[in-house]
């Protein structure tokens, strides 16, 4: 084998059976040979159906040679973008060189790895199609753009300004409904007192003074979800205290009522919801920070002009834990997209989200700007890669550092111009893996365990 046909398809080819090893040391020599002088001399569909069949792997319909080396497609993402890709290739009868050849080749093995979760199996069970039924498959997985962008407006959300958001939060809201808490209040402002402090300051009542003896770190009350509007205001006496208690409740009550009705359009949206956020939020800087976040993502120039349909955590209360944790359920079973936002801390709830969303095989896009957990989302967390219990395919998240990098990726995947490379593991012999482009993310793979393949795919595929 010559060193440019090597070289070239050294990251698509393997020691596995089938169409994995067509160019490899295991090949028939006239396979080679008749690869090697593809360029200026065209390869025929049935000159491939030949190699095919000396390799001792299925034959292709016309339909099948016509839609993967005739056509750039439609597809459910850009087939134009691929490497090998050049507008010459589109033509009525043959295969011009390697590079083209390759260029096919390359969708085969990204189209069979991303919706059979292996390459032969899938190839298998493609290749006698025809043109049409090959279109129809992957139309229906492309989104309509146009569409999306024409279904009009939703009624109206109601807003609360991003400061008092993180009243809505469940611990606040238990908080508020503690009637002691004025007393709380109250009375660390008179120990402050008793104690000569000379500026007591909102922040000093609304914290206390924890006891150094004490085995916990907290207080009788969550600080972190208490009002902490007016922080820095200097308390004169418990008049003011009243007045700051009874201003944050009145605000209290007022965003509560709106976070629920905000959630009640959410579910009558549910069936027409595009992105679920799943985030974590414990303090005021939390849902601030979150309000934020769902600005810079779905306001950009790109995405404000799709008018997507998501979730806005900071703007939607429940009446209890086990309604929450339903409607959570399912934005996640309805939503096209889940976009995870890792936090200082985790929480069970969210890595659930985002491990049913993976279940169901739709996009998740992991939020990180921290370099450390970066990585660790992007090569440890096992959250990150799961399987679709549909159908088996292992899935992988898509793990952003910034937000410019998730309303991009979104707008592509609306617009069905998803940029993927397909390469073999590093140190591998047929551990597959299809990385989204911008990320380097690992977004599809296949195992190259083969007992583990076997055992996998001979369970997946019972009746």
């Amino acid at each position: 084998m010559c060193e440019t046909i090597k070289s070239k398809s050294r990251y698509l080819m393997c020691s596995n059976d089938g169409i994995e090893s067509l160019i490899s040391e295991k090949s028939n020599p006239d396979i080679i040979k008749r690869l090697e002088s593809i360029d200026g001399n065209e390869l025929t569909k049935v000159q491939l159906n030949q190699l095919l069949l000396l390799h001792q792997e299925k034959g292709i319909s016309d339909g099948f040679f016509r839609y993967y080396w005739l056509n750039a497609p439609n597809h459910f993402y850009n087939v134009k973008k691929l490497q090998h890709f050049n507008k010459d290739y589109i033509n009525d009868r043959y295969i011009l060189n390697f590079d083209h050849f390759l260029w096919g080749l390359e969708r085969i093995f990204i189209d069979t790895l991303y919706v059979f979760g292996n390459i032969r199996n899938g190839f298998h069970t493609i290749c006698k199609k025809s043109l049409n039924e090959l279109e129809d498959m992957f139309n229906g997985m492309r989104y309509n753009t146009e569409e999306i962008m024409a279904r009009g407006n939703t009624l109206h959300f109601g807003s609360i300004e991003p400061q008092y958001r993180y009243l809505i939060s469940e611990s606040a809201c238990k908080n508020f409904e503690d009637s002691n808490l004025k007393e709380y209040f109250k009375q660390n402002y008179k120990v402050a007192k008793d104690e000569g402090e000379k500026k007591i300051t909102v922040q000093r009542i609304r914290c206390g003074k924890k006891n150094p003896n004490s085995k916990s770190s907290k207080n009788n009350y969550e600080e972190t979800t208490l009002p902490i509007a007016w922080d820095d205001k200097v308390v004169e006496d418990e008049k003011t205290i009243d007045d700051y208690y009874n201003e944050i409740y009145k605000i209290f009550i007022h965003s509560r009522k709106i976070a629920l009705k905000n959630t009640d359009y959410y579910l009558a949206l549910v069936d027409d919801l595009d992105v679920y956020v799943a985030t974590s939020m414990r303090d005021q800087k939390d849902f601030t920070n979150m309000s934020t976040t769902c600005e810079k993502i779905f306001k950009s120039g790109k995405l404000e002009k799709l008018d997507l349909r998501y979730f806005d955590p900071t703007i939607s209360a429940c009446s209890c834990h086990e309604d929450k944790g339903l409607i959570e359920c399912l934005m996640v079973k309805s939503c096209k997209i889940l976009i995870y936002i890792v936090g200082d801390k985790e929480s069970w709830g969210k890595d659930a989200e985002a491990a049913m969303a993976l279940s169901l095989g739709k996009p998740v896009i992991f939020y990180c700007d921290n370099d450390e957990k970066h990585a660790f989302f992007k090569n440890v967390h096992p959250l990150s890669r799961l399987i679709n219990f549909k159908n088996g395919v292992a899935c992988g998240s898509i793990i952003c550092r910034d937000t410019k990098d998730i309303s991009e990726i979104i707008y592509r995947i609306f617009n069905n111009d998803m940029q993927y490379i397909i390469e073999q593991k590093k140190d591998t012999d047929g551990f597959y893996q299809i990385k989204e482009a911008l990320t380097d993310s690992m977004y599809r793979f296949q195992t190259n365990n083969k007992l583990l393949s076997s055992s996998f795919w001979n369970y997946y595929n019972i009746p």
